[in-house]
């Protein structure tokens, strides 16, 4: 298993395809169903090269199947704090202890 900052090359579809597939897996009952399954394909793909956040992706066996992005903080009064984003995984790899993906 590897973590790393994205790259120019990364295929943005892809990791854009690891938010969509864990909203539907978490957010199933919680948040109406008709949204879930309206995701477009690609949703969070343009938001993955904004030049004030960091992102990282972890990849397993060649397939990516996490990403989270951080920043510094986005609200003023924690202006010398940091922020984390979003930490995604695909369904599969949820709720799996990290010793067991490595």
């Amino acid at each position: 298993m590897e973590i790393r900052y994205i790259t120019p090359t990364d295929n943005r579809i892809a990791i854009s395809k690891i938010y969509e597939e864990s909203w539907k897996c978490a957010y199933k009952g919680i948040i109406p169903q008709d949204y879930l399954d309206s995701i477009p394909k690609g949703r969070w793909s343009s938001t993955l090269d904004n030049p004030n956040w960091k992102t990282l992706i972890c990849i397993d066996n060649c397939k990516i199947v996490g990403t989270s992005s951080f920043c510094k903080s986005r609200f003023e009064q924690f202006q010398d704090w940091g922020e984390v984003i979003s930490i995604y995984l695909l369904p599969d790899y949820m709720g799996k202890a990290m010793e067991k993906l490595l």
